[in-house]
Order: structure tokens, then C-alpha cells, then sequence
């Protein structure tokens, strides 16, 4: 079978959870005698015209690639309100990106057509370019690695870190998030002075080419400008134009519940469904549950260094403990959110305990939860059960995970792992303390980590449903 795999980016520039999901997936697949292309898009990191697409191939551990080059960065010195604008038709260029397309469709004039597309991330390539697809009538599968079908920000998260439903009916909610990521912080508390139903109201004003004159509280030289315009309507339209994808999928794929009640409540189809937890290769896992042996408790934090991946709440844990005998690795790109990574580095100023090692490739990821005992997940959001926890369960590593759904899903409190409450630094602090006081308890943890699905039988089951789609 030509299976074709699009990701929103992929390796070797970028290598977090879902391009390693792919890159294991497209391998397997591969290896079962499948010819499998990899389809992906990439951001560049400098400003360039948002609508200026290239196209290149290359090869990546045996497979042929081809990735779509555009930029999605703004330029820091152009105004707030230029830059508002500029970031409205950059967002839709994440998720509706119709160059992208125009590049796709001149591709599939030099190439055999494939028999099946798998997407793993909307963003950077656009949800337009399944529209390609579906007039070839080429079966479309789609695994929902985040929220990003339903979120804009694709973490389901409130501004004040509480659980988010999705848009509301008048998309008001949105529009506060964004505004409050996007105003001049001096400007933000003035967002509290309006309803989720006054920002609303204010969408549909933007969109009937109304006066703004309601938006004058944000600056007077802003009041019915383009770029509120675009950012408000930008709203309806996504949510409009993703309703639309859900009815060009042949199947969906959730690694999790979470995610799953997450895109029905949404308007995705329950009878497209299919629940398939995250394989591994398992060959490259050797399980180890002797930890904790030292006197200092190795600990181990692997992500995005950015603020839903609670990387703040863990040092701020250990400046609550500043005699507790533990080391901390930090893995992660420094580079990618430096306001965030500069704020971080300030916190943990003058700590020995914590080391920031930079980041790894994905091959190495089993060395590196080999040489830890404990490894910490502190997310701000409802994760949807992260490959590295499934990759440290599966080592044998134990975890303290923040008790969010998509974690809570592996990690049982006291049994695999600990849990404490969502961004509750102190709580933190008094479980590192426990297990540091009690490795017994720390074995028995270790011993109870679960084992996971293997990549051959995820991908297995994935077979299954790709003969069943192109048979019909």
C-alpha cells in the first residue's frame, strides 16, 4: 500500500512527541512492506512573507520526505497592532494554509498517488490540503496527538489554568484568550471589565464591518482596526472550516479518553472513532527497576521548555526544598521560547541541584531515563498521555505526573507513580521529599510501572483499518 503521513513538522530539526509518533509509525509501516512518504510542514524561524511556500525533499532514516518551507515568525520591531495583524493571517496559515495546497496539488502531478493519507498535525501544512485528497477519493485517517482540532491554542486551557470546554457557541472565550495574548501586558486587566458574552458580541460586530467603537478600551487608536477585525472573524472561520474536516475524515484515531470526549463534545463523530494507545519499539527498551539506590534521587524532566509544560512549578518545588538530596536534569530546547527559558534560568539561579542539558534525539531517549530515578511531568494541561511517560513506565521509571486526565490515565496515584495537584509547587515539594525519605516506597513504585503497546501491534491494528478504508 502508498501510505502517505503528513506532520505538521518533523525531524531533524524537530523531534518532541508527535514527530517521533510518526517517524516510529512511518518505520514500522515500512517495514511491513508499506512505501511510505512523510508529507510535512516547517516553520522557518526567521520572518519571511507568510505566503511564500517552498517545497523540498529530502531522505530521513530511509524515507523520502517532502516538506512545505514557510515562515511563521513576525518581526519584533513592527507595532503591537501591525504585528496583531500579520499573527491573524500567520494563525490561518497554520490551519488553512492554501499555498500550502497550490504546492500539493502540483506535487501530486509528479507522483504516484497514494491509496491512503494518515495525518498526524494539522498545523504548518493547513487542513485545506484534505480537500485534495477528498476529491481523488483517497481514504483519510487522522490521529489527534492534541487538541489542536478543537483549541487554537490546542491545549484546552483557560488563561487562569483551569480545564477549557472549547469554543462557547459565540466564540467570546477565544477571543479573550487571544487578546490576552497578544495586548500590552498594561492592557491586559482591562479584559476583565467584559463578559465571555460581551467578547462575542464583538466578533459578530467585527464580522458585520460595524463600528469598533466598543474595542476602545483596549487603545483609542486601535478602535475598528483590520487586524481586531481579522482576529476576531479568524475565530469563527477555524472553527467553522475544522467542523468541516471532522466530516472529511474516514476514521479518527484517540490515543486517550480525554481526547476523545474532547473532540466529540466538539463535533467530531463518535462512530469514526478509534482508541489506539501510543506504540514503542519495544526492542530498544530495557526495563530496569532498581532505583533510587544513591543517596541523591536523580530526577529527570523532558519536554517543550514552555509555560503549559509546567517546567516553573517544578523549580520553584525544589527552591522550596533547598537541602532535599536531588539532581535535576532538565531536557529541552532553551532556544525555542526564550523569555520563558531566561525566566526559568533566573528562578533556579544559584541552585546546583538543577542541570540544563539542552536536547536529545528521540534514539536516545531510553539512555536517558536509564540513568534517572525519578522522572517529574508537571503540565499545566490535560496531557494526552505524553510518549515519554510511556517510554519511562515502560523502563521501569517511576513518575510524579500533575493529576491532569490525560496523565491520570497511566499513572495511578501510590500504585506507578505519585500525582499532586496542577501547579501546586508545594505539593510538589512534599512528594520529592517522601520519596527521597522512603525508597521503599520508590521501589514498589518502580516495580508497578505498566507496560505499553508495541509499535508492531499498534501498527498492526492500524493495518486493519487501512485495508477496511480502501476497501470501501
Amino acid at each position: 500500500m502508498r501510505i502517505w503521513l503528513l506532520c505538521h513538522q518533523f525531524l531533524p530539526e524537530f523531534y518532541a512527541g508527535t514527530e517521533t509518533v510518526s517517524l516510529q509509525t512511518a518505520l514500522q509501516l515500512q517495514h511491513n512492506g508499506h512505501h511510505v512518504t512523510i508529507l510535512a510542514g516547517h516553520p522557518e524561524l526567521i520572518s519571511a512573507p507568510t505566503k511564500a511556500v517552498s517545497i523540498e525533499k529530502y531522505e530521513y532514516e530511509s524515507l523520502s520526505v517532502f516538506r512545505f518551507r514557510h515562515s511563521n515568525a513576525i518581526e519584533n520591531q513592527e507595532s503591537v497592532k501591525d504585528r496583531a495583524s500579520k499573527e491573524s493571517s500567520a494563525k490561518q496559515s497554520v490551519y488553512w494554509n492554501d499555498s500550502v495546497t497550490a504546492q500539493l496539488e502540483e506535487l501530486l502531478k509528479t507522483q504516484a498517488l497514494p491509496d491512503l493519507v494518515h495525518v498526524m498535525h494539522f498545523a504548518f501544512i493547513g487542513a485545506s490540503v484534505l480537500d485534495v485528497f477528498k476529491a481523488k477519493s483517497i481514504p483519510i485517517v487522522f490521529t489527534a496527538t492534541d487538541f489542536f482540532a478543537v483549541c487554537p491554542v490546542s491545549h484546552l486551557r483557560n488563561i487562569d489554568g483551569t480545564d477549557c470546554k472549547g469554543p462557547n457557541p459565540n466564540h467570546g472565550n477565544c477571543l479573550r484568550h487571544q487578546l490576552h495574548n497578544k495586548l500590552p501586558p498594561e492592557l491586559v486587566p482591562r479584559l476583565d471589565d467584559f463578559s465571555d458574552e460581551d467578547f462575542g458580541n464583538m466578533i459578530w460586530l467585527a464580522e458585520s464591518n460595524l463600528p469598533l467603537d466598543i474595542t476602545l478600551y483596549q487603545n483609542p487608536g486601535f478602535a475598528g482596526q483590520s487586524w481586531f477585525k481579522e482576529m476576531a472573524t479568524d475565530l469563527v472561520k477555524r472553527k467553522m472550516l475544522m467542523s468541516q474536516v471532522f466530516d472529511l475524515l474516514d476514521l479518527i484515531v484517540v490515543p486517550t479518553t480525554v481526547v476523545r470526549e474532547a473532540l466529540c463534545a466538539n463535533g467530531a463523530d463518535p462512530n469514526k472513532m478509534l482508541t489506539l494507545p501510543f506504540g514503542l519499539n519495544k526492542s530498544q527498551i530495557k526495563r530496569n527497576i532498581d532505583r533510587g539506590a544513591e543517596a541523591q534521587l536523580k530526577l529527570v524532566f523532558i519536554g517543550q521548555i514552555s509555560d503549559h509544560k509546567g517546567l516553573r512549578v517544578l523549580v520553584q518545588a525544589l527552591k522550596l526544598s533547598p537541602t532535599l538530596a536531588v539532581k535535576l536534569d532538565v531536557f529541552g530546547d532553551m532556544s525555542r521560547d526564550k523569555h520563558y527559558s531566561e525566566s526559568i534560568l533566573a528562578l533556579g539561579m544559584g541552585d546546583d541541584r538543577i542541570e540544563y542539558q539542552g536536547s536529545f534525539l528521540p534514539e536516545q531517549l531510553n539512555k536517558v531515563l536509564s540513568d534517572h530515578d525519578l522522572i517529574i511531568i508537571p503540565s499545566l494541561w490535560s496531557e494526552n498521555t505524553p510518549l515519554v511517560l510511556i517510554s519511562s513506565q515502560a523502563n521501569g521509571l517511576p513518575a510524579i505526573v500533575s493529576n491532569e486526565k490525560g496523565l491520570c490515565e497511566i499513572v495511578k496515584d501510590g500504585i506507578n507513580g505519585l500525582t499532586f495537584t496542577t501547579g501546586n509547587a508545594r505539593e510538589l515539594a512534599e512528594k520529592l521529599t517522601q520519596l527521597v525519605n522512603d525508597r521503599a516506597l520508590l521501589s514498589r513504585l518502580a516495580a508497578n510501572t505498566v507496560d505499553c503497546l508495541s509499535i508492531e501491534n499498534q501498527v498492526a491494528l492500524l493495518e486493519q483499518n487501512y485495508e477496511r478504508l480502501t476497501r470501501s
